[in-house]
């Protein structure tokens, strides 16, 4: 009987998805939907450095056979993924803004606070915010429940 596979906890799907902007690490385009790939081919290893964003026609590229063409090696794969991320969090440094304006405010509050507590570099890089701004809201969110 074949082991059922573990579903990726939510909070780790969050945060890599999140660290890659929702887009695929190869292409970096956003196009339709995506899938999140296990890279070592264990569909029960849910570490982060193990996952990566795929559009559906890199994770076919992946995951298909392709006769006598070469696929994507687990190596390239790590690479595509490390250089992406690390590409989103040099995007996300931004200068430093003494107040928050009303539009990221009501952003930061209309997310989910209760189902996901989302690292503070992957909501700076999305709003383009600094640390201490976005570090001092959430602390208030937080405090108000």
């Amino acid at each position: 009987m074949p082991k059922k596979r573990k579903a990726i906890p939510k909070k780790i799907e969050a945060c890599v998805l999140a660290a890659n902007r929702h887009r695929c690490c190869i292409c970096h385009k956003r196009v339709g939907a995506i899938q999140i790939h296990h890279i070592d081919g264990d569909r029960n290893n849910n570490d982060p450095e193990n996952l990566c964003v795929l559009c559906l026609d890199h994770h076919d590229e992946v995951e298909g056979k392709h006769g006598l063409g070469k696929s994507y090696t687990i190596d390239e794969l790590r690479i595509y993924k490390k250089e992406w991320e690390e590409t989103n969090k040099i995007q996300a440094k931004t200068p430093t803004n003494e107040t928050l304006t009303n539009m990221e405010i009501e952003i930061l509050t209309s997310l989910s606070w209760t189902e996901h507590r989302f690292p503070v570099n992957i909501i700076m890089a999305d709003l383009k915010l600094d640390y201490q701004k976005t570090q001092s809201l959430l602390d208030q969110l937080e405090e108000k429940g």
